[in-house]
């Protein structure tokens, strides 16, 4: 579950070419799908003995407020999480540190034409994000539904 991190786009074809993915841009080479191919994939009865069963949830552009808002019951992805579940990957909080903002004006448009003020006001933007309590508080009440929860 997570973010494009995990959704993988550009890695590989539509992982669900009968479903689409839309919006979320779920690939079949991202690291949640590569680990449920893997044949040394362990299993909850251990080794051999069956490989977890695997639900991709993980979609581009979600950030923690879309992981805690259960408002949509259907799209949250905490809601994937059942009570027959072994094992969840997370990747969360690119989004909210603004990373796509940061490569998009420092590194594409910088390359383009000399921005170099505005980079480094996103970048103070971006810090003061990631550095910030409120993405931490969220960050943790997400873990924390997740361990306590999900999995208690």
């Amino acid at each position: 579950m997570g973010d494009s991190f995990s959704a993988g786009p550009g890695a590989g074809k539509e992982y669900d070419p009968n479903r689409k993915s839309g919006k979320c841009m779920r690939r079949d080479q991202a690291y949640g799908p590569t680990l449920q191919r893997d044949a040394g994939m362990i299993g909850p009865e251990g080794p051999g003995l069956g490989k977890p069963v695997f639900r991709f949830s993980s979609c581009t552009g979600h950030t923690t407020e879309n992981l805690l808002d259960f408002t949509d019951p259907v799209n949250n992805q905490e809601n994937q999480v059942h009570d027959d579940t072994t094992f969840v990957t997370l990747s969360i909080g690119g989004n909210n540190v603004l990373f796509a903002d940061v490569l998009e004006i420092c590194i594409y448009r910088g390359a383009i034409r000399d921005i170099e003020g505005k980079c480094s006001e996103k970048k103070i933007e971006a810090y003061t994000q990631m550095f910030g309590k409120d993405f931490h508080r969220r960050y943790n009440k997400v873990l924390d539904l997740l361990v306590t929860e999900k999995f208690a």
